[in-house]
Formats: C-alpha cells, sequence, structure tokens
C-alpha cells in the first residue's frame, strides 16, 4: 500500500500504536479513521496476490526459532556477566527468554551490582541489536532539565536553550533506551514518561507539535517502586507499564562464588592496560575478598582489585599488604586465617562455602527451605553442600 501511494509509513506507524492500543488490527483502524477505503484495500490485497503469483513480490520472513541467537551468540552477548552461581545463571536464562519480546523490562539492584549490563544484554539478543542502544541516569540530571534529556527541547524554549536537542527517546528510536534510578523522575516527568510508553508518542519542550517513536523500553532502581507507590511519590499505572517483566540482580555479598571468577577477570582486564603483566593473589588475601561484604558491589570489587593492582608494584603477587585500609580492619575482625599461611584457591573458596552455608542453617534455625533462599540456592542444592560439607543441623 506504500508502494502504490495509499499510505506513508507515518500512516503505518500510527496504525500499530493506535491498533494496540484498541485491541485492533493495523487495518481495523485505518479503515476506522478512513485512512484508506475498502475498494483501496480490496485493490492492493488483489494487486499483491496478482505480484506474487508473477514472482514479482518476495513477503519478508518471519523470525522462527531458527532465527534466534545460538548459543554462541548468547554467550557473547552476555559474556560481560561474569560468574557461575545459580543466580547468574538463572539470570542469563531469564534473559535469553525475554529479550526477543520487546516487552518492557524493570531492573530491580543494589547500586554496584551490573544493571546496565543486563539491560545491555536484552538489548544484544533482541531483534533491535543493530539499532541504538541509550543509557540515561535519573540521577546525574538535574530534575529540571530531565524532561529536556528524555524527550528534547526546541532552541529558545527555556533560558540556555541554544539549540535544538532531540533526546534520548529520539536518539534511541527503533533500538532500546535504558533509564536507570527511574524512582527519582518527578511525578509530572513521570505523566509524560507513560504517555510516551502507552502511545509511543513524544513532544519536545517548547514544540506544539507531537512525534512518533519506536523505543524497547528498559528500566532499574534500587529502590522499592511499591513502597514508593504506597507513599504517593510513584505513579502506580507507570509501575505497572514499566515492569511487565521483573529482573533482580543479586549483591555480590549474596553470590561469594563468583567474586573469585570476578577477580581473575579484573586482573585479565588490567593485565592488559599494564602491557600484559601477569598478575596471581594468593590465598589469604583471596579468602579476605571473598569474606568481605562488598557494600559497592561488583563496582567496588573492581576498583579494589585494580587498586591492588598499583599497590603490588613490580611484584607478580597480590597479598594483603596491598588491599585498602577497609579492607585489612574488616578482615582482621572476619578471618581466622594465619597472614603467613598458604592455602590453595579450592581450600580458600571451600573454607568460605562451608562457614557461608552454616550461618545461613543457623540464622534460619535449621529450616532448609529459609536456608537454601538465604543462599540463593535450590533446596537440593543446599542438601548436596550440607553432605559435602559434612555440616551438622542446629
Amino acid at each position: 500500500m506504500i508502494r502504490k501511494g495509499l499510505l506513508t509509513h507515518h500512516d503505518l506507524q500510527l496504525a500499530t500504536i493506535k491498533g494496540r492500543q484498541r485491541g485492533a488490527s493495523e487495518i481495523d483502524w485505518l479503515l476506522t479513521e478512513r485512512r484508506i477505503t475498502p475498494q483501496e484495500l480490496c485493490h492492493a490485497a488483489t494487486s499483491l496476490v496478482s505480484d506474487f503469483d508473477a514472482g514479482r513480490t518476495v513477503l519478508p520472513e518471519t523470525r522462527d526459532s531458527s532465527q534466534r541467537p545460538s548459543l554462541r551468540q548468547a554467550s557473547e552477548a552476555l559474556s560481560s556477566i561474569i560468574g557461575e552461581s545459580d543466580h547468574i545463571k538463572n539470570l542469563k536464562s531469564f534473559i535469553q527468554k525475554i529479550a526477543p519480546t520487546g516487552a518492557t523490562v524493570l531492573i530491580h539492584g543494589e547500586s554496584g551490582t551490573g544493571k546496565e549490563l543486563v539491560a545491555r544484554g536484552i538489548h544484544r539478543l533482541s531483534p533491535r541489536a543493530e539499532q541504538p542502544f541509550l543509557a540515561l541516569n535519573c540521577s546525574a540530571v538535574p530534575s529540571e532539565l530531565i524532561e529536556s534529556e528524555l524527550f528534547g527541547h526546541k532552541k529558545g524554549a527555556f533560558t540556555g536553550a541554544i539549540s535544538d536537542h532531540i533526546g534520548v527517546f529520539r536518539a534511541a528510536d527503533r533500538g532500546t533506551l535504558f533509564i536507570d534510578e527511574i524512582d527519582t523522575m518527578s511525578p509530572p516527568t513521570q505523566a509524560k514518561l507513560l504517555r510516551a510508553l502507552q502511545l509511543g508518542e513524544i513532544k519536545s519542550v517548547g514544540d506544539p507539535i507531537s512525534s512518533l517513536v519506536d523505543v524497547r523500553f528498559v528500566c532499574a532502581t534500587n529502590s522499592d517502586l511499591q513502597q514508593l507507590v504506597n507513599q504517593g511519590q510513584f505513579r502506580q499505572d507507570l509501575l505497572f507499564r514499566i515492569s511487565v517483566f521483573e529482573i533482580f540482580a543479586a549483591p555480590l555479598r549474596e553470590r561469594p562464588e563468583d567474586i573469585p571468577l570476578l577477580i581473575n577477570h579484573f586482573l585479565g582486564i588490567m593485565s592488559a592496560t599494564f602491557g600484559g603483566r601477569v598478575m596471581r593473589i594468593d590465598p589469604p588475601a583471596l579468602e579476605l575478598l571473598c569474606k568481605y561484604p562488598w557494600p559497592g558491589n561488583v563496582r567496588e570489587l573492581q576498583n579494589e582489585i585494580q587498586r591492588a593492582f598499583v599497590m603490588a608494584g613490580e611484584g607478580s603477587t597480590i597479598s594483603v599488604r596491598c588491599f585498602s585500609e577497609k579492607i585489612t580492619k574488616r578482615g582482621a575482625s572476619m578471618t581466622r586465617v594465619n597472614g603467613e599461611q598458604k592455602r590453595t584457591l579450592k581450600e580458600a573458596v571451600e573454607t568460605l562455602e562451608r562457614d557461608l552455608v552454616q550461618q545461613a542453617l543457623n540464622e534460619s534455625g535449621g529450616k532448609r527451605n529459609l536456608a537454601a533462599r538465604l543462599l540463593g540456592l535450590s533446596r537440593q542444592g543446599l542438601v548436596n553442600k550440607i553432605q559435602k560439607y559434612k555440616i551438622s543441623l542446629p
């Protein structure tokens, strides 16, 4: 119909949005709004059939299971999410399931848990992978400028607007838009965001004309949005709209078995940065890192490894003395390891794992289901570890 001049691309885009709103097809909306007549529709259909029979038309292929990302592609797309814990395995599996859907995603997690990495993984495994990925942290933008950053502004719309600005919604058109710390957004901006997500329609500051955009929306928060709704600080309808799928990025203290893998990953990055200089970490230092609670999560661990790499100087081993004071002080009160004692990596990790399982069982009063939830394990996974370490129930 576009080729025959009956409709424009804008007409079809608008029909898609309006049709979804009404629970109808694009054709139903076009006919209802008289954008096209039944006679024109019939003529276009007849012409399409004739072209197809004559071999002049190639119908677009539909996405089937053979076109979905392969295991290798999925592994590459999610390679920046480091870990082998049950949580990370489940997280990657869930990303692979929801990435092709196009639905909105809400990511929960503390600062530094890698929420943007999750959003990028969703984008890379989606049909929009070749289109833009834009990220905006609401807390980093002054409240009076957040609307401009989202939707753009026209020159002269406010003091300091010396030129037109398209905003991240238009910049991410046909791609993915990731909004972090969405809980800091003001109620008026929340209302405009809701309209943009429902209708695909945005209006720049100072522009009387609306325009249509097509974005996959992913957002993140480290707050309890339902609690903010109850307090009147966040819109209930917006929460429903942004949370078709919800993902929880676990803090590092809940998946300590991933810490050695993350350390090796960051050491590899530092080695490449410093001309291939290889650095290892001795077992007491590793155990100290594994027992630290990491309130800043993965980001804090990365910063500590970078510091330790530099503090090791020309040596090839990172020891306890290379760590910052906050780590060594905490370790002095927590670890039972003698500073001179040498242990293998496997022994250090097993000691940590055994202690964590025992602590969870103590806190749960011996209730295995509760202890398993505290550790982020299945019940059978917990039973296996109890048997492995011969742990007595309290």
